[in-house]
């Protein structure tokens, strides 16, 4: 089938498929869906000071830190490194992946840093990374027939600043892997056939052992893009002799199978999956990916005893693949194991903050760790339900549900006062959650101080002006300060608004305000 030069075009063509791709393109070890990200979100500026001898790391703290010299020194002196001698394109590219910052907003640290340092070619390669990726946040992940005209417009704008990054970078410095790998996914999502081929043909003679630009122009092959598994099986028929010659190149054998079994685990076939992947193994073992896959698969399986050996498998390979961690933590989490999952889904997030999938995992894993708390505290283990929450807090800060269980803890303690901060700091992170004022209320109650009661009921109400619930408990508390005017008032529209008990509040008391 012929790829596409328009996106409307394409967008008419593939209105059947849901788009799935590499988007990761300088992490490949990591298959992506594509996600209808939202586009605002809070930027990440953060200094992970934790890492100091973690050279991704650190390469990201210095864009945070707008540290754009040494940013430049430092990626020149990978690229001259690659280039003259070590041609370690994995620390290359993972060193480049740290600008797949899908948010708006980072677009002003890619500006200053070219405003600041016009000629270097660096920071245009790096812009060039971010625009990509955000060119695939605008398009979202639903199918293409339910992808409105405007984001596919919206992608292309995306693409051509990226082209127009690169050929800025490849004027400052003719000899670049990058951009040759960036160029061929760019190519071939936008469907420029002819200049796929010629890119990678032209990529390959400068760099005739590399594996990656190989897996890249594979990828272009997939039947999800317009190829053929008899396209794909032609090529490896054709570097067969140099896969032989070359250990690193033996990965691209079994992609015809890692393709396969990408799909099956797409339609929730695990166990299928699993099958062709363990086949791959067959053809390639020093492959992280497959071990990856095989232990995510495992994970969906629920078997986490043995999801847990393939992924440490994956991880002694490649330790900077943010995914790799993302899934033990999770892991470690379903097994109780919370020290280990809050150190592994720290560093994930050190490794790349601005990843929705790793701030959603922040959550869950805190939220496991929450009602694992929540058994313990119900099974009068405070103290260690105390110490679970409070890491939990640390993985999450803006659970909401977490300060409250703290809250309710040390009111069981009879510690007023710190249980009363933990209240307060449960409904500023959601002011919308009834159970919250409802512990503030149990909180309050045993000092009398029925005046604030009435002030937290009365927010609530403000911002949720038809539970029933809040006009019966700030009845109650009118009620206790003794305004039973107003008391008898809430009782009356809890019992409108449905409230049984409100009803019978109000008839036994109405008397009062006569």
């Amino acid at each position: 089938m012929k790829k596409i030069l328009s996106f409307l075009v394409y967008a008419l063509l593939f209105s059947i498929i849901p788009i799935i791709s590499f988007l990761y393109i300088f992490n490949q070890d990591t298959e992506t869906i594509v996600e209808p990200l939202p586009l605002q979100v809070a930027v990440t500026n953060e200094q992970f000071t934790n890492y100091p001898d973690n050279p991704i790391i650190q390469l990201r703290n210095s864009f945070f830190n707008k540290d754009f010299n040494k940013l430049n020194t430092t990626l020149k002196n990978l690229d001259i490194s690659f280039e003259n001698k070590s041609k370690d394109e994995k620390s290359l590219i993972d060193s480049y992946y740290i600008f797949d910052m899908r948010d708006k907003s980072y677009e002003q640290l890619f500006n200053l840093w070219i405003e600041k340092t016009p000629t270097a070619y660096t920071a245009y390669l790096a812009r060039a990374i971010y625009y990509y990726n955000m060119a695939w946040l605008e398009r979202g992940g639903a199918y293409a027939n339910k992808t409105k005209i405007e984001q596919f417009e919206k992608m292309s704008e995306y693409m051509k600043k990226a082209k127009e990054d690169l050929e800025t970078s490849i004027g400052l410095n003719k000899k670049t892997y990058i951009y040759y790998l960036l160029y061929i996914r760019i190519y071939n999502t936008i469907g420029e056939d002819n200049l796929i081929k010629q890119t990678f043909d032209e990529s390959i003679s400068i760099y005739p052992e590399s594996f990656y630009l190989r897996k890249a122009y594979m990828l272009t092959l997939i039947p999800r893009w317009g190829g053929s598994y008899e396209q794909m099986q032609y090529y490896i028929n054709t570097i067969e002799p140099l896969i032989h010659k070359n250990p690193k190149l033996k990965p691209l054998s079994a992609a015809i199978l890692i393709d396969k079994a990408s799909l099956a685990s797409l339609s929730s076939r695990y166990e299928i999956s699993n099958e062709l992947l363990k086949e791959a193994l067959n053809l390639t073992k020093k492959y992280p990916l497959i071990y990856f896959r095989i232990g995510r698969n495992l994970y969906w399986l629920k078997k986490y005893d043995e999801a847990l050996e393939y992924i440490n498998k994956a991880i002694s390979m490649d330790k900077y693949n943010q995914d790799y961690f993302r899934y033990r933590a999770k892991i470690y989490a379903k097994i109780g194991d919370f020290e280990n999952a809050k150190e592994d889904i720290f560093y994930a997030y050190a490794l790349n903050p601005s990843k929705k999938a790793v701030k959603d995992d922040r959550n869950y894993i805190s939220r496991v760790m929450y009602t694992k708390a929540r058994e313990l505290r119900e099974k009068y283990n405070s103290d260690e339900a105390l110490k679970l929450l409070l890491s939990a807090l640390e993985v999450d800060e803006n659970n909401s549900y977490i300060y409250n269980s703290l809250a309710r803890i040390y009111m069981d303690r009879l510690e007023l006062s710190t249980a009363y901060s933990y209240c307060l700091d449960a409904i500023d992170k959601n002011p919308n959650e009834i159970n919250h004022y409802l512990v503030m209320d149990f909180i309050l109650a045993k000092e009398n101080k029925w005046d604030l009661i009435i002030m937290y009921w009365s927010r609530f109400i403000d911002l949720n002006s038809d539970n029933a619930r809040a006009y019966l408990e700030r009845s109650g508390a009118y009620y206790h300060k003794g305004d039973y005017k107003n008391a008898v008032k809430d009782a009356k529209k809890s019992m409108q608004l449905g409230n049984e008990k409100g009803k019978e509040i109000y008839h036994k008391y109405k008397h009062l305000a006569e």
